[in-house]
C-alpha cells in the first residue's frame, strides 16, 4: 500500500470510531438510565448473558429482543443523516418532476418521524414500536445506516460493539444520575451531522459509578 493508501485507511477507522458509535452508546445510556422499568426490564433480559470473563455477543444479537428494540429506536430517535443522489432520468416524486442531472439530499430524520410508519408518538423515545412490529426495522422507511452505495458497510460490527458496551455497562455496573433533575439533553439539532446527533454543548450527563453486586 502506498502512504496515501495508508492514511485513507487510517482515517477511515478513526472515522467510523467517533463519528457515531460513541454518539449511539451516550442516547443509549441516557435513554435507558431515565426510565427504570426499562432498565429492569433490559437487565432481566442480559444479565445470564454477561459475565467478567465473557460477552456472549451473538446472543446480544439474536436472542434479546428488547435490547435490540431500545437500540433501534435510540436509532431511530436520535440520527439526523442525510444521502444525496443524483438524477438519472425523469422520475416522479408527489407532485415534482425531477429531471436528469438534478441533486436530491435525502433526510432521514423526516423519515424516521413519520406518523404513518412508527406511529403517533415518533416525537417520543418508545422501544415497544419495535416490540410490537416484529418487521420494522426493515420499513423503507427506517434508513439510520443510510442506504444503496452508501449503505454502512460498518452497520453490523457497529451493533455488536454498541450492544457489548451498554450490556456491560448495565449489568456490571451500578449507573446513577447525579443529577436527576437535569434531565436528558437535547439534541444539537443546527450542528451537521453524518449520522447521530451530538447533544447540546455544556450538557453533558454526569454519573455515579460503582460496581454492581450480582
Amino acid at each position: 500500500m502506498s502512504n496515501r493508501d495508508i492514511a485513507i485507511t487510517a482515517q477511515g477507522v478513526f472515522w467510523v470510531a467517533e463519528s457515531n458509535p460513541n454518539k449511539i452508546c451516550f442516547w443509549f445510556i441516557a435513554y435507558v438510565l431515565s426510565d427504570a422499568t426499562l432498565l429492569k426490564a433490559i437487565r432481566n433480559e442480559i444479565d445470564p448473558l454477561i459475565s467478567r470473563q465473557n460477552i456472549d455477543v451473538e446472543s446480544l444479537v439474536d436472542q434479546c429482543p428488547l435490547l435490540n428494540a431500545s437500540f433501534n429506536e435510540i436509532l431511530r430517535f436520535t440520527s439526523n443523516a442525510s444521502s444525496g443522489r443524483n438524477v438519472d432520468a425523469i422520475t416522479k416524486v408527489g407532485e415534482k418532476i425531477l429531471v436528469p442531472g438534478a441533486k436530491v439530499l435525502i433526510p432521514y430524520r423526516q423519515l424516521h418521524h413519520n406518523h404513518e410508519v412508527f406511529g403517533p408518538d415518533v416525537d417520543s423515545f418508545n422501544p415497544s414500536r419495535f416490540l410490537d412490529n416484529k418487521d420494522l426495522h426493515k420499513s423503507p422507511s427506517f434508513k439510520p445506516f443510510g442506504g444503496g452505495i452508501t449503505h454502512c458497510s460498518g452497520r453490523f460490527l457497529a451493533k455488536q460493539a454498541v450492544l457489548a458496551l451498554s450490556a456491560v455497562l448495565l449489568t456490571q455496573y451500578e449507573l446513577e444520575l447525579v443529577d436527576k433533575e437535569a434531565g436528558i439533553p437535547k439534541f444539537d439539532l443546527e450542528k451537521p451531522t453524518l449520522g447521530v446527533m451530538d447533544p447540546i454543548g455544556g450538557k453533558d450527563i454526569l454519573l455515579g459509578v460503582r460496581p454492581r453486586i450480582l
